[in-house]
C-alpha cells in the first residue's frame, strides 16, 4: 500500500527488493500504470524511453510504503522482552510504513558544463512484477543487512527528517483487491 500527501492510493501487496546500488526505485509492471497518474498528477513531466522528466524545481508529495517487518527493539523500562522475530516472524509479524521524502523524488542529473534543465523522478517502471527500492529510500534511516538472517534493519537516523516509522494495521483485503 502506497500513500503520497494526503490524498490515498492503496496497491496489493508485493514483493521489495531493496538495493543500495541503485538511485532510483523501480515499480511492479501490474500497478505502475496507476501509480505514475497518481505519483505524477498535476506534474509537467516527459516520459522518454521509460524515464520519466520533469524540472529540477517540480515538488512531488512524499511517498509512503507500508512493509511487513518485526519489531525487536528493546524494552528496558516497560519490562517487555523484545519479540522474536527469528523463530516466530509469522506470530510477530507488524506492518510499517516508510518514506520516500519530497526532497528525495527528484533526481538531479544535470552536470555543470550542461544546458539541461531536466531532471528524472525517481521511480522507474519494472517489466516484472515486484518493487526494487534504491538509495531515495535510504536517505534518513540506518539499514543493516542481514543476508545469513534473511533480516533487513530499519530505523530513522538521529538527525531524521522523516517520520518515526509507524506501526499500522494492513488495510482491509477488500480495498487491496481493488487494484489486482
Amino acid at each position: 500500500p502506497a500513500i503520497t500527501g494526503t490524498k490515498r492510493f492503496t496497491v496489493p501487496p508485493r514483493i521489495a527488493i531493496m538495493s543500495t546500488a541503485l538511485s532510483f526505485n523501480l515499480v511492479p509492471s501490474s500497478i505502475q500504470e496507476r501509480f505514475f497518474e497518481f505519483l505524477l498528477a498535476g506534474v509537467d513531466y516527459q516520459l522518454k524511453d521509460g524515464i520519466f522528466y520533469t524540472e529540477c524545481t517540480t515538488t512531488l508529495s512524499n511517498v509512503e510504503l507500508m512493509i511487513e517487518g518485526c519489531d525487536e527493539t528493546p524494552r528496558p523500562y516497560s519490562g517487555e522482552e523484545p519479540l522474536d522475530c527469528t523463530n516466530e516472524f509469522e506470530k510477530n509479524k507488524r506492518y510499517f510504513w516508510l518514506q520516500f521524502s519530497e526532497q528525495d523524488l527528484i533526481i538531479d542529473t544535470r552536470f555543470e558544463s550542461s544546458d539541461e534543465q531536466l531532471c528524472i523522478v525517481a521511480f522507474l517502471p519494472n517489466k516484472d512484477d515486484f518493487w526494487v527500492l534504491g538509495q531515495s529510500l535510504y536517505t534518513d534511516y540506518y539499514v543493516v543487512h542481514e543476508p545469513t538472517r534473511g533480516q533487513l534493519k530499519i530505523a530513522p537516523t538521529d538527525l531524521r527528517k522523516k517520520p518515526k516509522m509507524r506501526q499500522d494495521s494492513l488495510p482491509p483485503e477488500d480495498l487491496l483487491n481493488l487494484f489486482s
